[in-house]
């Protein structure tokens, strides 16, 4: 029994002792691992700091590339109105919509006007760089490095303690080059660039690409706001941006129905539809076609009578279409009803009938339209004035009687001709009894 017992007190020391080792290695192991990382993570550093800068090899500053470049004059209103994006905090991020040429011309205005002493206050100290979006797509062959690139070239941009703007040229083209993981870009973009406190993002995107890249990827789409631009829109402006905005509101309230204006300032969501009467000076602007073609735009009507078209668009697009040119005016389309003969006798009926053109209605584009249907057939002129000449030859018809149908007395004096011809010809009238007009020169 003595022997048993010394036996189990000598195996109770061993395990104790292995246990004291083992826990001793666990934790010299340990200590050994973080000091590897520690010094892997030091040596990357190092080699980060004597290697390329992420900044310069994916980025290109648009401040100190068009510097010495000739001054862009044209595109006012769209670099404005990317300006007034970036100032507002909580807003969308701001997309040139257009040619690749155009909406570059509008990038190289905007970097010279943020350059300037022009530039909004809070946006003044800004760098602004173009982030070679396609460079860093094809350089990053997993989704694990993209985020840490982007991640990295983020840390750089913190640390020159500056807010940043970068520009994405062509986004949802560069996004969706490769189909195949263009949902995680989108996704990582979304999650890296666009939720980023110290950076905001300005991109552009061709109509096309716009229209069927962009609005389809619903992660990217939701946070940029569009702003067009089209070959029509190259007026200069040597307006400051208060005269600018003056402007802009006496434009709003001469060419914007008071109805239609509260209605959109009362709050709609700026991709709300809203329905419109818009009136054009010309269907045969470029412009004007300009106009129409615009995503999101419905024509639901054409009036060519009245150079006008009924249409759905969204809201934000209301005031935009106001400083164009070529719109005379934009009211709300309101549902109103006829008023039997009177909407008859006035022209109402045949000016709302399509004209014959052997096409279906849905065919026919505004540019298409022919002569107006309303000719005068039909129509009743009511006159209240001090009488008519019924006699006179503007009142005759083709077989000399009188297209005069009524003629009532609301004075109660029994006769409703006119005795006093003071529109008569003045030769005319020396041949009358009353021999003279009843005002001269008139």
């Amino acid at each position: 029994m003595g022997r048993i017992s010394m036996l189990r007190r000598a195996t109770s020391l061993t395990l104790a002792a292995s246990l004291c080792c083992g826990i001793l290695l666990t934790d010299r192991s340990a200590a050994q691992s973080r000091q590897r990382i520690e010094q892997s993570a030091a040596e990357g550093t190092r080699q980060a700091s004597i290697g390329p800068s992420l900044v310069e090899l994916y980025t290109t500053n648009l401040k100190e590339l068009f510097e010495a470049a000739d001054p862009v004059t044209d595109y006012s209103h769209q670099i404005r109105l990317v300006l007034r994006n970036l100032s507002v905090d909580g807003t969308k991020a701001p997309i040139l919509v257009g040619e690749t040429s155009l909406t570059r011309r509008a990038i190289e205005g905007l970097a010279q006007r943020l350059s300037s002493d022009d530039a909004p206050a809070a946006l003044r100290q800004n760098q602004f760089f173009q982030l070679n979006l396609r460079t860093l797509l094809t350089d990053a062959k997993t989704e694990s490095d993209l985020q840490m690139r982007l991640s990295m070239l983020l840390s750089e941009l913190r640390r020159t303690r500056k807010e940043t703007i970068l520009f994405l040229q062509d986004i949802a083209t560069s996004v969706n080059a490769d189909a195949s993981r263009s949902d995680s870009v989108s996704r990582i973009l979304e999650k890296m660039l666009l939720a980023t406190p110290h950076v905001q993002i300005v991109a552009s995107e061709p109509l096309a690409g716009f229209e069927s890249g962009l609005s389809k990827s619903k992660t990217l789409a939701a946070h940029f706001s569009p702003i067009y631009i089209s070959g029509g829109d190259e007026e200069a402006s040597d307006l400051s941006d208060f005269e600018a905005e003056q402007k802009a509101e006496q434009i709003e309230v001469q060419k914007i129905s008071p109805d239609l204006r509260d209605s959109i300032r009362a709050g709609s969501a700026p991709d709300a539809q809203v329905s419109i009467i818009l009136q054009v000076d010309s269907f045969n602007s470029r412009k004007v076609r300009n106009l129409l073609s615009r995503p999101g735009v419905q024509i639901e009507r054409h009036m060519p009578q009245l150079s006008t078209v009924v249409a759905k668009l969204p809201a934000r697009l209301v005031h935009e279409l106001a400083l164009n040119d070529a719109v005379l005016r934009i009211s709300a389309d309101r549902k109103i009803g006829g008023h039997g003969h009177v909407f008859r006798t006035t022209g109402g009926e045949a000016l709302n009938t399509p004209p014959d053109t052997g096409l279906p209605e849905e065919t026919i584009l505004p540019l298409q339209m022919e002569a107006p249907v309303l000719d005068g057939s039909g129509v009743g002129i009511a006159v209240i004035d001090s009488g008519v000449y019924g006699e006179h030859a503007s009142f005759k018809d083709s077989q000399g009687g009188s297209r005069v149908s009524l003629n009532l007395d609301f004075t109660g004096e029994g006769q409703t001709g006119d005795f006093y011809p003071h529109h008569m010809d003045a030769e005319w009238c020396k041949l009358q009894p009353f021999q003279q007009r009843m005002a001269e020169n008139v």
